[in-house]
């Protein structure tokens, strides 16, 4: 039976996320953000590509299985499948390298945009700040 190529592009997607991954952890102390994948990484590196391995490759046999009675049904889920995947590893590894952007505000800034908002800018602070912004 011939794999779909959707199910080689997820394949190695997982693939790149599992090199990657290692590669954060071992190199630069990263962690894994999957609980379970973590659990397996805490116990050994060989533990942790193995799971890999079969949670991938066993769903995937599942549905090149099935794609042979309902193949557009099976190849719209692994297009999904790719796009989720990609989204959700590209969401956690930007929310991982943007610790800053992610942070709970202080106390100082809190009050800022508080104050902020219960004082608005007036039309003719707002104009001043358009003619900075312009160069007038």
């Amino acid at each position: 039976m011939k794999v779909s190529r959707e199910s080689m592009i997820l394949a190695a997607i997982c693939a790149a996320d599992l090199v990657t991954t290692l590669w954060f952890v071992n190199v630069t102390g990263g962690a894994e953000a999957n609980p379970l994948m973590r659990y397996y990484l805490e116990r050994s590196t060989a533990l942790f590509v193995l799971a890999k391995v079969v949670l991938v490759c066993g769903p995937l046999a599942v549905l090149e299985w099935a794609r042979r009675t309902r193949p557009r049904f099976v190849t719209g889920m692994l297009r999904t499948a790719i796009a989720l995947y990609l989204g959700l590893y590209c969401t956690v590894v930007w929310r991982i390298n943007n610790a800053e952007a992610m942070r709970e505000p202080t106390a100082a800034e809190v009050a800022a945009v508080e104050h902020w908002a219960a004082h608005p800018a007036s039309a003719a602070e707002l104009a001043a700040i358009r003619g900075q912004l312009r160069g007038e």
